[in-house]
């Protein structure tokens, strides 16, 4: 059996999801307060050179994980699969979802790159791997190596130094050397958004970046449940 780590990318405070994460039997690494530019400068590697799992589940902070969606991707790749995908929903309104029914259209995150399939599709899939070319950090699973061979990046173009679309950085690259791609169809991750081009409310989604010094937290399995 592999030995696997969730790893909680959290520029914020979305208690919905985080109480739901710290409910699972995992490892979890906590990147927490740091902008996507600082974890692609240095942080994330460090984090996984520092520690030492078979597998890393790259998930974001406003999603809801549950167990059996969590077993579903550990299965897959233990299955063989290099990349293994959960999947989200835009928002609570919107059930449009991060997998694309074909390659990547642009070199860049436009409007336009991207060939999204909706729920609908994808949970009645009549097989449990479903191709896609964009991993969306909905619980992202790849081996050590293909961390360290991909590592976490993102763009820092423009007026945006502290970094985006990290998801797109590294789905681009995966495309660019035709690894395959799979979402699981029973990975499905709760998207805890209210409107899917903008944060939620704050009361829902307390941004911490550049409000407290950030920090690397790693919880063993049947650690410590952040409530």
């Amino acid at each position: 059996m592999s030995n696997n780590c969730l790893v909680i990318l959290n520029p914020r405070d979305v208690r919905v999801a985080k109480n739901a994460i710290a409910d699972l039997d995992i490892a979890k690494l906590w990147l927490t307060g740091y902008s996507e530019a600082e974890l692609a400068e240095s942080v994330f590697s460090w984090a996984i050179e520092e520690s030492h799992f078979d597998n890393y589940l790259c998930i974001s902070d406003d999603a809801i994980l549950r167990a059996p969606a969590l077993e579903a991707i550990v299965a897959a790749l233990d299955g063989g699969c290099e990349v293994a995908t959960g999947y989200s929903q835009r928002s609570h309104t919107d059930w449009t979802v991060n997998v694309t029914s074909g390659p990547l259209r642009d070199t860049h995150p436009t409007v336009d790159a991207y060939d999204f399939r909706q729920f609908r599709e994808v949970v009645s899939w009549p097989e449990p791997l479903v191709p896609t070319w964009f991993v969306g950090m909905s619980a992202t699973g790849m081996s050590r190596e293909m961390w360290r061979k991909y590592p976490f990046g993102c763009f820092t173009d423009g007026d945006r130094s502290t970094g985006y679309a990290s998801d797109f950085h590294l789905s681009r690259r995966l495309q660019n050397d035709r690894v395959p791609v799979y979402a699981v169809r029973e990975a499905f991750c709760y998207h805890w958004r209210n409107e899917w081009r903008h944060t939620n409310h704050p009361d829902d989604d307390k941004v911490l970046v550049g409000q407290i010094d950030p920090f690397v937290t790693l919880v063993p399995a049947n650690g410590l449940v952040l409530r």
